[in-house]
């Protein structure tokens, strides 16, 4: 070999780029993991933990669903049946001895098919640790209340007072519109939890699921029946799609987490499937007041 080709040969790298460059990629992914590493250590010393929870993996749900104890919305009760044992619709308390429904539930009670159930029809609501149970004394449904296409969909039940319970504050509809993703966005629909499992239905918590938008006036008669058109005092909405909800009627609607602006009249119980028609409950106000005053 001469000197010129040993000289050139010498002058050669021991390495290609592309192997500088994996090898440099593998460094930056080791100091990257001893960083992490080294996070985690210090939040083990820094958060204390109880027993092998820093073991423990948590599997969290969607944010649109959120489980709330009964004392957020103690206004919201459950109206049921102890006999079969039977979840029928959710109630809103309006007065102490008042609690008003979707008009259909309310109107099942006088049903002559099912006399026999009379004794069994329990409204449920929950106080500070406690549960409060009362039989249903009797029912007025609205005087325009229409079975066959839910026009006027009202209607109360006359229960034992719940003296320890707030009544529930309600607002004015917002101007919804399917573009308004802000208004939006502050919406939920707050229902008792429904559970397939009749031994285990009544339990302390409610669903809190997100709403998607406002539905158009033709959008809504083209998923819901028996609707011919939406009256004034109903609009529809589209709630976020969930697995293993299940929505129960007179589900409240709320808007900035805190005010009422209607209840889930009718439509589908399973969220996302179908928009839902919301009553606008301030549209009755007078009429409320006019029983229950």
């Amino acid at each position: 070999m001469s000197p010129t080709e040993r000289e050139h040969k010498q002058k050669e790298p021991k390495f290609t780029r592309g192997e500088k460059c994996i090898f440099t990629h593998i460094v930056i992914t080791f100091i990257l993991i001893l960083i992490l590493v080294i996070i985690y250590f210090v939040h083990l010393c820094l958060v204390s933990h109880k027993g092998n929870d820093i073991f423990k993996v948590t599997r969290r749900q969607h944010t649109s669903v959120k489980e709330n104890t009964m004392n957020d919305y103690r206004g919201l009760g459950l109206v049921f049946l102890k006999k079969p044992l039977r979840a029928l619709c959710n109630a809103i308390l309006v007065q102490k001895r008042w609690s008003i429904a979707p008009g259909f539930c309310v109107s099942a009670r006088s049903d002559p098919h099912l006399s026999e159930m009379l004794p069994f029809w329990t409204i449920k609501y929950r106080t500070d640790g406690d549960k409060a149970e009362s039989g249903i004394i009797r029912t007025i449904v609205h005087s325009q209340f229409n079975n066959d296409d839910l026009n006027n969909n009202i209607g109360l039940f006359e229960h034992d007072a719940f003296s320890d319970l707030p009544l529930l504050a309600f607002a004015t509809i917002p101007d919804i519109s399917s573009e308004d993703e802000q208004i939006s966005d502050q919406m939920g629909i707050a229902s008792w939890n429904f559970i397939s499992n009749p031994q285990v239905m009544h339990n302390d918590v409610i669903i809190k699921t997100e709403i998607v938008g406002r539905t158009s006036t033709e959008d809504c008669k083209m998923h819901v029946t028996p609707i011919t058109d939406l009256r004034d005092h109903e609009f529809c909405v589209v709630v976020g799609k969930e697995n293993d909800v299940v929505l129960v009627h007179g589900a409240l609607l709320l808007y900035a987490n805190s005010s009422v602006v209607g209840y889930f009249s009718w439509g589908s119980k399973q969220p996302g499937e179908t928009p839902i028609v919301i009553l606008n409950v301030t549209y009755f106000h007078d009429w409320i007041e006019y029983i229950t005053t």
